[in-house]
């Protein structure tokens, strides 16, 4: 594949600047960017000038666009409720497609059809899921190859604000998808201990968390992420005893988030008539509580929370309690909060993010026990990028441009577990400066 063709970048916000610059700069093809949003184009234009863009709403189909266009490669950077039908139309189409989002049931039905076309439909490209596969398996070869055997697996992420930027009281910031982030309270998580599958339905894993300490960095809250028991095979472990996936944040996030789901902040589904209401009249609708009865005290009583407790104290600083009027007259409870937390929690001028990544291995060597530590600490540059945007969206441009090269032979619906993509792209990751520390260490028991 040369000069001249196209690929196709769906999606242009958070993510999409530095995948779209390295397109852009790192291969000859023509690099077209599509986006219901004209103010997230514009500053695509403004970033990386020589790209074409086009405003589309793909959520209706992207069959017309892909006519239009007639592209090489897709590369779908566009929320995870839209990848399976985008996906499908590629398929339908012609055209390979690599995607930043999770696999789901759909798409796999499609590999006997895209193998039969020689499509590539490259899943799970970003950071997590994407690095996280890579490293994984990566480290997972290489101690099999040395006669090794994994015993037990851990895997850690999460973007949260660098240390100077952690300023609000949920010690928290918003660097992707709002509704990402809300729509992931609701997944249920699966983890292996000691051969027992252990099930966290959805919304239970939040009363799940631990503490854990990275090193140089100090201690942090992790919880339940995902199907981690899915990972066995996909990573090549059969001998695995415990496996587990977590998401990273900082300490208390997890009882407020919890308290949050328990208030129904997260439903999509209740649709609202909120006219003219405040915050305050808001979480009174959404609890039940008469106007009667004190609100501070009501929300407390349900929640089963102190006035003093920290998780109050931050619902209290989100702004639920406000008598500020409501700025959506009609929308569902996950609409409000999202719009809230958009605005309270985003980064200011001048303040960066981080994303935190951690693999630990206990390994098996003719008996003896060692502990295998991968860590990624990256931090994104003020005023230019995020690191959540660098972490997610350069992993796909890269396999782009092997795609575009002739260096991935593999067809079909594939995620990025396997020498000729993750080598490549974990190398070339380390050069953009995204690195990983290792280290290796006796167990002591």
């Amino acid at each position: 594949m040369g000069e001249g063709e196209v690929v196709l970048v769906l999606g242009a916000g958070r993510v999409s600047k530095p995948c779209v610059a390295y397109l852009s700069a790192k291969t000859r093809a023509q690099v077209v960017v599509a986006d219901r949003d004209g103010d997230n184009l514009a500053r695509i234009e403004e970033a990386c000038p020589g790209v074409k863009t086009i405003e589309f709403d793909a959520s209706n189909g992207i069959l017309e666009l892909l006519e239009r266009t007639k592209p090489a490669l897709v590369l779908n950077l566009l929320p995870a409720n839209l990848v399976s039908f985008v996906a499908k139309e590629c398929v339908e189409h012609g055209t390979s497609m690599i995607n930043v989002s999770y696999k789901t049931d759909e798409i796999s039905e499609l590999d006997p059809l895209a193998r039969e076309k020689n499509l590539l439909l490259l899943c799970e490209m970003g950071l997590d899921p994407g690095i996280d596969h890579m490293l994984a398996s990566q480290t997972a070869r290489e101690i099999h190859q040395k006669g090794g055997q994994v015993i037990e697996f851990s895997s850690y992420c999460g973007a949260i604000p660098s240390p100077e930027s952690n300023n609000n009281p949920f010690g928290y910031k918003i660097s992707w998808s709002p509704y990402g982030l809300a729509n992931a309270t609701r997944r249920e998580a699966r983890a292996l201990r000691n051969g027992e599958v252990i099930v966290y339905p959805p919304g239970e894993v939040f009363r799940h968390p631990f503490l854990t300490e990275i090193e140089g960095l100090g201690w942090f809250e992790v919880y339940p992420n995902g199907n981690a028991i899915s990972y066995v095979d996909l990573y090549g472990i059969p001998e695995v005893k415990s496996i587990y996936r977590g998401t990273i944040r900082y300490a208390g996030w997890c009882e407020t988030t919890y308290k949050m789901l328990k208030m129904g902040l997260f439903d999509d589904k209740k649709i609202l008539q909120l006219g003219d209401k405040s915050y305050r009249e808001f979480t009174s609708l959404l609890l039940g509580i008469e106007p009667s009865e004190d609100l501070e005290e009501a929300l407390c009583e349900r929640l089963n929370l102190e006035p003093y407790s920290l998780a109050f104290q931050k619902l209290k600083w989100l702004g639920l309690l406000d008598e500020e009027r409501i700025p959506l007259k009609v929308g569902t409870p996950c609409d409000v909060v999202v719009d809230l937390m958009a605005r309270k929690l985003r980064y200011e001028r001048g303040e960066k993010d981080m994303v935190v990544m951690e693999h630990r291995f206990t390994v098996n060597f003719g008996g003896e026990q060692r502990t295998t530590t991968i860590t990624m600490v990256d931090e994104g540059t003020v005023g230019e990028e995020t690191s959540i945007a660098r972490t997610t969206g350069l992993p796909a441009a890269i396999a782009a441009r092997l795609f575009l090269e002739g260096k991935i032979a593999r067809r079909g619906v594939t995620l990025p577990t396997c020498p000729e993509i993750y080598e490549p792209s974990l190398r070339e990751l380390r050069e953009l400066g995204i690195t990983f520390q290792r280290r290796d260490k006796p167990l002591k028991i």
